[in-house]
């Protein structure tokens, strides 16, 4: 799946530059942060930055320094901005570096300078707001004091306005949505359920939203993966679309309904929708105008290429296989015909891995009809046996651990490939 790319707005416009906004308000557009272009520099004083490939800009030479920044838009007095800051601190004998507004000249025009201190830590990140007493056009940025130096100081990064918040952790390219964190409703709202599903009942057109990870631009698409239970034979059917910022517009170039089709069980769909314009929210509807929702679960959403799931590959029995579970008591067990080493495993509630060195087995695909197995004593408490709608991730997150932690533990070559009855070791 094509990753999804934030789209930022950055466009530095001159002539809007000097012309004062009005109200009171932020230079941030809308809902959305503006990122400067720090090669775009302004008023100078000392020896000049250096522009980096990464973008970012590197003060040095020990030598008192001023370097501006253009505002996207003008500040006029007691308007304010919130400014956020990533730079990274090289050098012990850097004091710090401090913000202000200015409008061409070195002169401050914010009602307070904000001072960020270097800590030791490297890379600090801060965010704080500057207020114009003045009619403001750039962001100054100095030395955090007279006579003080800039030794070896580099700016990764500046925005103005609300950064948005980051994207929950993905397993690879998939994205779990989580259901419980709606943006928009419309008609009665869904009810949440104790496993993470929810329920859409009550005979009213109905509509929820959730949020994409990040914004998807005109012409990109993004894979829902949607699993749903019709519980109801009056359900008609439901339909997906794209919205932006919570409004019920459509932004997509096409509608995905799922139609009713199997009373009682669940349906599992993917698809691919692309937006026809920016969208943030993935939103899911009646199937059509005037048409109801009586008792739908959805049960699961998930954005990004599922990749194919395969069974661990076994050698062909020898013998037509018992069809009755297998059950092993005490400390050993006789392999019967047609078993394998993880059908036993699971039945002891071990780890593939775990049975196969107590046994000195080299290769857990080869054993051998009427061999006595050793069964090892472990805790079977911290045991996790995957089920529909897991993912490594859910699992790592449901017991506290890292999906790292899971994957060395249980020997996974893949994280993105667990199959339902695998037995998760929980390290």
């Amino acid at each position: 799946m094509k990753k999804f790319v934030l789209r930022v707005l950055a466009v530095l416009m001159v002539a809007a530059m000097m012309v004062p906004s009005m109200g009171n308000v932020t230079t941030a557009l809308a809902d959305e942060a503006v990122t400067l272009d720090l090669t775009q520099k302004g008023l100078i004083v000392g020896e000049a930055p250096t522009d980096n490939a990464d973008g970012s800009v590197s003060f040095t030479g020990g030598t008192t320094m001023k370097t501006a920044f253009p505002l996207p838009t003008a500040l006029a007095a007691g308007e304010s901005v919130k400014v956020n800051v990533k730079l990274q601190f090289n050098s012990a004998d850097d004091a710090g570096v401090r913000f202000y507004l200015i409008n061409g000249v070195d002169v401050n025009i914010a009602t307070e300078i904000a001072t960020i201190a270097n800590d030791g830590s490297g890379v600090v990140e801060q965010t704080f707001t500057l207020t114009a007493s003045a009619d403001a056009t750039e962001l100054l940025l100095a030395s955090s004091g007279y006579g003080v130096y800039m030794n070896d100081i580099t700016l990764l990064d500046i925005t103005l306005g609300d950064k948005p918040a980051e994207a929950p952790a993905a397993t690879g390219d998939l994205y779990d949505v989580n259901l419980a964190e709606r943006v928009f409703v419309s008609g009665l709202a869904p009810a949440d359920n104790a496993d993470g599903s929810i329920t859409f009942s009550g005979r009213t057109s109905m509509k929820a939203s959730f949020a994409l990870p990040e914004v998807l631009a005109a012409g990109e698409s993004v894979t829902v993966n949607v699993s749903v239970k019709f519980d109801s034979a009056e359900d008609n059917g439901i339909r997906f679309y794209l919205i932006a910022n919570g409004t019920d517009v459509n932004t997509a170039s096409g509608i995905e309904a799922i139609a009713n089709e199997n009373t009682g069980a669940v349906v599992e769909k993917t698809f691919k929708l692309t937006a026809a314009s920016d969208s943030t929210e993935l939103l899911l509807a009646s199937s059509a105008y005037g048409t109801y929702i009586d008792n739908v679960t959805v049960l699961d959403i998930t954005l990004g290429d599922k990749p194919v799931v395969e069974e661990p590959k076994e050698e062909p029995k020898e013998e037509p296989k018992d069809d009755k579970p297998i059950e092993v008591t005490g400390d050993s067990y006789v392999i019967q015909a047609g078993d394998t080493l993880s059908e036993i495993a699971q039945a002891c509630g071990l780890a593939v891995k775990e049975l196969a060195e107590a046994n000195n087995i080299a290769n857990p695909d080869l054993i051998k009809k009427g061999a006595t197995l050793v069964i090892p004593t472990v805790d079977t408490t911290k045991r996790h046996i995957v089920k529909s709608g897991d993912t490594l991730s859910k699992i790592a997150k449901k017991y506290g651990y890292t999906i790292a932690e899971l994957v060395t533990a249980n020997d996974i070559a893949n994280a993105d490939l667990i199959w339902i009855g695998q037995l998760i070791v929980l390290p």
